[in-house]
């Protein structure tokens, strides 16, 4: 597998590039562009049920008494 490389070009260089570009392919391109961002905003969403959180009930014990808890530290 090739390695990727990032590269930074001013914007104007871009578009002067993409001016280049036949129609035909630069909407191919546009299309390829919109696909990629819908699939990355799918993997930062990972959406689950409520239940699937049912396994971690009591692994770790939260709550108490916070008023006396806060007592206790500043006396």
């Amino acid at each position: 597998m090739s390695k990727k490389e990032t590269i930074r070009i001013p914007k104007e260089t871009f578009l002067e590039i993409m001016t280049y570009i036949p129609t035909k392919e630069l909407d191919k391109i546009l299309q390829e562009v919109k696909r990629l961002r819908k699939k990355r905003k799918i993997e930062k969403t990972r959406l689950i049920e409520p239940s699937d959180l049912d396994p971690l009930i009591g692994m770790v014990h939260l709550g108490g008494d916070a008023v006396k808890d806060t007592e206790e530290f500043y006396e």
